[in-house]
């Protein structure tokens, strides 16, 4: 889709610049931001590389639902059918080809940190489940809603799987509710910055904006 010329034109004009402290809510969306400056600075300026977080998230969603499935059912068959099915959703493939997509790059760590969850046995598969679900919060608040149904959901259908669901939880809970208000404090001196930016961002408009009063 390239260059749309709504939020995309606040997040590329943020990380193309990237000289000030975060002074609405996209620029707060950080993991985005950065991984947009970086791909910026890599590839120049263009709709491809505006494009290319976004793209990324994409790939990942598609990669780690495709080996998660075949973690449950070891079939490479129904792997690569599950990866195709991912491949061409229309949300998707519209979202991932234009900038400023920060739901796309989080849905993409949310899919990994099912698969660390899932698969990787150890202590550190639900460390970093936790990080990465941090991390995609990070990317879109809205996120977390998926995150609260994925472990209601899971955590009734399988129930030896309930004790790493809650600890990755927990560690996700605190990446994000720890993390994020002392980095705001470093650099800011209010650990409640995101808070008060949000605030102010949607209320501004509050008596012309349906969606803002909502």
């Amino acid at each position: 889709e390239g260059i749309q010329g709504a939020d995309d034109l606040e997040h590329l004009t943020y990380a193309w610049e990237f000289n000030r402290i975060p002074a609405n809510h996209w620029e707060l969306r950080l993991p985005y931001n950065l991984l947009l400056a970086l791909s910026l600075r890599c590839f120049g300026f263009s709709e491809f590389s505006a494009a290319f977080p976004s793209l990324l998230g994409s790939f990942m969603t598609m990669v780690f639902c495709g080996i998660t499935v075949r973690h449950f059912t070891h079939s490479n068959r129904c792997m690569m059918l599950a990866m195709c099915v991912v491949a061409v959703l229309p949300a998707d493939v519209l979202e991932s080809t234009t900038g400023g997509s920060t739901r796309i790059l989080g849905t993409g760590l949310l899919s990994m940190a099912l698969w660390c969850l899932l698969a990787v046995k150890s202590r550190w598969g639900i460390v970093v489940s936790g990080v990465l679900f941090g991390l995609a919060i990070d990317c879109h608040e809205t996120l977390l809603f998926f995150v609260v149904v994925f472990f209601a959901t899971t955590a009734m259908l399988y129930k030896d799987l309930r004790p790493r669901l809650i600890m990755s939880w927990i560690t996700g809970a605190v990446c994000f509710t720890l993390a994020d208000p002392l980095l705001w404090w470093w650099f800011t001196g209010d650990p409640l910055y995101r808070l008060h930016i949000i605030e102010q961002t949607h209320l501004k408009n509050l008596a012309l904006d349906t969606n803002a009063r909502y």
